[in-house]
Formats: structure tokens, sequence, C-alpha cells
């Protein structure tokens, strides 16, 4: 039965200008509804993009140009046990917090955890 999501993560904006969160559902699956990111200071405008498993342009899902002072995605994304979602922030300001919140529903697989592969956990 599905359960609410409500997950947030945060990062520190680097001297580069980047901050990367990386979230994943452990022994669940996720069904994100809303994706929304801000960071707690906005001198410089972010760009925050959002990535599914590995942070290259063919995994980019979406992203907006206000990643500073907020905005949120209602694009549908599934996330299944282990597969993470990376939030990546650049030209933010240096030492500011980056921060994603997940909504959503979770699902825990029948049975619970998946089985590991033939051969153990590698």
């Amino acid at each position: 039965m599905p359960t609410l999501l409500n997950e947030s993560a945060q990062a520190i904006v680097d001297g580069s200008g980047t901050a990367i969160v990386r979230m994943a559902p452990q022994g669940e699956d996720w069904e994100v509804t809303r994706l929304s990111v801000k960071v707690s200071t906005r001198v410089n405008e972010a760009e925050a993009n959002y990535y599914l498993t590995t942070i290259c342009d063919d995994n980019r899902q979406e992203g907006t140009y206000s990643g500073s002072s907020g905005d949120t995605s209602d694009t549908k994304m599934f996330l299944n046990d282990g597969d993470p979602l990376f939030v990546v922030w650049t030209g933010a300001d240096v030492g500011a917090i980056a921060t994603v919140t997940l909504r959503g529903t979770k699902t825990t697989p029948i049975g619970g955890f998946r089985a590991a592969p033939a051969g153990g956990i590698r």
C-alpha cells in the first residue's frame, strides 16, 4: 500500500558555486510527483538540473533557471529501490545551503527488499 513521500536533502554550495544532492529509495520504490528546489541565499540565481541514475545529458529529466529563489517541478519520476536521483545546482552563492524536497508516494515491494543477484551482492 502506497504511503506519503516527503523527503528533503541538502548540500553546501562549494567554491565554484556548485552543489550536488543524491537521493535514492532504500527498500522501497518512489513515485515523485513534485520536486522543489531552493538555495538559502540568492545574490546569484542558480540553475538546477535533475538527473536519474547518473549525471549526464542523456539522463537529465528537467531543470530550472530559478534554482536559488525556488522552483517546483510537477514532472513525474519513478525511482526503484536504489535508483539515485541527482540534483545539481550551478552558479549558486558560495557557502549557501541548497535544498531539494521530493513529494509523492512510496511503496515497499511485495515481500520487502528485492533479492540479491545470483552470487550475492556485488
